[in-house]
């Protein structure tokens, strides 16, 4: 989702890939199925697949390099943290997702589904050389959440034309304070921002803003 807000080429090849991956899973189920056909779907999946495995090694990269940063000041200890992306190397490249296509023809028939590209591959987040997802406690799990959250919203902000609307929930509760102040500032930079809250956070910066309290007609400024 995030690469696609930053790179319409992306969001474009992501639109082109699903629905030559539907089309060729409908084809392997077939008995009648044509191979012409099949290679004409397999020339789209290559195509735009392979430029969708190189953007997100790209975009993945710049991200964990943001998160970095940020962690740095929230949590030092933690600031080693890489994302690894888990997928098929040969789709690196036009010619090797089409080569991989076909060398896991006869699988894929069996399957009655592709086996292959974006759509299975996968990102981990590593702390110390372990997997969050399996050794993470709450806690880390969290504040990366929030600093991969923070650096989606720099790197957006950082582009000339870049404008943001920011929804949040209570999800900031469960941070101490160091670490909600710095998502309070950071999220300033916003265009706009709608904080839904059974209590206002003290350290949130309400001035200027408009409160709708539900079951009331009114609205409060502060």
């Amino acid at each position: 989702m995030f690469i696609s807000m930053m790179d319409r080429e992306y969001f474009r090849s992501l639109q082109k890939y699903s629905t030559a991956l539907k089309t060729r899973n409908l084809l392997l189920r077939d008995p009648n199925m044509k191979t012409d056909v099949l290679d004409a779907w397999d020339e789209v999946l290559a195509e735009n697949g392979s430029k969708i495995v190189a953007m997100r090694q790209t975009y993945s990269r710049i991200l964990a390099d943001f998160m970095r940063t940020l962690l740095q000041n929230l949590r030092p200890e933690m600031a080693d943290l890489k994302i690894l992306m888990r997928y098929t190397r040969e789709t690196e490249t036009k010619d090797g997702f089409r080569n991989r296509l076909k060398s896991q023809f006869n699988r894929d028939r069996t399957a009655r589904f592709t086996s292959s590209g974006p759509h299975a591959d996968d990102f981990d987040f590593l702390f110390d050389n372990k997997s969050l997802r399996v050794c993470g406690s709450r806690g880390q799990c969290r504040i990366v959440s929030f600093a991969m959250k923070m650096a989606e919203l720099e790197i957006v902000n950082s582009r000339p034309s870049g404008k943001t609307v920011v929804l949040i929930d209570d999800a900031a509760a469960d941070l101490d304070q160091r670490a909600r102040e710095a998502f309070y500032n950071k999220i300033e930079s916003a265009a706009q921002i709608f904080h839904a809250s059974t209590d206002p956070d003290p350290i949130f910066n309400a001035e200027q803003a408009q409160i709708i309290i539900p079951g009331q007609r009114s609205q409060q400024y502060v």
